[in-house]
Parts: structure tokens; sequence; C-alpha cells
């Protein structure tokens, strides 16, 4: 039932207004901490999740509001995304400094998505925030780079460099294929990437995929040919 509340949240921004939304996670986060006892419960978790679903169906125009519920999320990478869609939300100068604070409290790969709809709406904010989080991503080193944190970054600022994405999945496909540590969920997660800049290399990959766990490598490639189709 935790999960069916958490997500009617959204459901009651969106009909009957932010104050409704706000109503039903209180009420939830009480419950919590009444049936556990203590202030932090799974279920209070999950309400800091719903805060964050709020916030993607907020506008420019409850900027304010966005801001003050963003910093009722507790710690951790949900309260930096939080942050980070309430940043998007606020004037530009605003808006940069907030989310320059909340993709520090993000890994690459979570971070990566909210660089790209800063992006969307700003060119110039876009690269700043997509040189924030390279920086952060290559603090100890290029070759200490998490796969999934490559995929994604590459990913996602394909349409600001694609030769640099190019680099960086290749560079990470060359770790991935010299060590036998790696699997298939590395190897699908780096393809699926590539497909930002070159699908022929990325259904290659794909097709290169060990059947184990079956039907990964044809996952891999339905997933390639759905990003490639798409208007």
């Amino acid at each position: 039932y935790v999960h069916s509340f958490v997500g009617s949240a959204p459901v009651a921004a969106r009909v009957h207004g932010l104050d409704a939304a706000e109503l039903l996670l209180h009420r939830l986060t009480a419950a919590a901490a009444q049936a556990a006892g203590a202030e932090q419960s799974p279920v209070a978790s999950q309400a800091d999740y719903g805060v964050v679903s709020v916030l993607s169906v907020l506008t420019p125009r409850d900027a304010a509001e966005a801001l003050r519920l963003a910093k009722t999320v507790g710690t951790g990478s949900v309260r930096a995304q939080a942050l980070a869609k309430a940043a998007l939300l606020q004037p530009l100068p605003q808006c940069e400094k907030l989310l320059s604070v909340a993709l520090h409290g993000l890994s690459a790969w979570e971070g990566a998505r909210y660089c790209a709809l800063a992006y969307n709406r700003d060119e110039a904010l876009g690269r700043k925030m997509f040189a924030v989080l390279l920086q952060q991503m290559n603090a100890d080193g290029e070759s200490q780079v998490s796969y999934q944190d490559a995929a994604y970054y590459a990913f996602y600022s394909a349409v600001l460099d694609p030769a640099q994405s190019r680099w960086l999945l290749e560079s990470s496909l060359q770790r991935a294929g010299s060590s036998d540590t790696n699997g298939v969920y590395e190897l699908s997660l780096l393809a699926k990437a590539l497909a930002a800049v070159d699908a022929s290399r990325a259904v290659q990959i794909a097709r290169e995929i060990k059947p184990d766990p079956p039907g990964t490598a044809q996952a891999t490639q339905g997933a390639i040919a759905w990003y490639v189709s798409a208007p």
C-alpha cells in the first residue's frame, strides 16, 4: 500500500494541487513514524521519493514551492535529486547555483540526466553543468570511472560533444574487454549508450554479448532499435 500512496502523490498534485499532495505525504510519513516508533523508517524514506515524484509534475510558476518542498527531503542522493528537480524550475542564476550543489550529491549516472535537462533549457547552462559533473566523475582518475557512470554520462552528453562521448565509451569498452570480472550488464550498458553516437557500432557490441543470462543481447539490441527509431 505504501507504493500506492506514494504513486498517488503526483496525481494529487496535478488534480488537486500541491497542498493535497503534501497532505498525503505528510500523513504517510506520520503513520510510518507511529508504526515504527522512530522518525526514520522505510515508509518515511518512500515519502521522500514521493516528494521527488511530485516535483516532476511542477512547473516554473511553482518554483518557490518546489524549492521549499525539496528542502523537506532527508539526506543523501534522494535529497540531491529533489534539489536538482527544484533547481531546474528556478530562474537561471539560481538554477545554476542550486544544480551545482545538487550534482555534488549525485553520482555521474544519476546526475547526467539533470545536466541534459539543463542543456535543453539553456545550452550554456547545460555545458557548465556537464563540465561540473565530468570533473567530479574523473576526480579519482579516468581509469576509476565506473562503467555505469561512463555510459550514462556519455549518452546524455552526446548532444554537446559526440566525439568525447565516443572516446569515453570506447575507452570503457577496452577496459571491460581486458578484464575477466566484467559481464553482460556492463557491455549492455555501454552498447546502449553508444547508440547516441554510432548505432551500427552499438549493434555490433550488442551482438557480441554472451547469451547468459538469456535474452540480454536481444534486449540490448531492442533498446538500441527503439532509441534509433524514436522521433
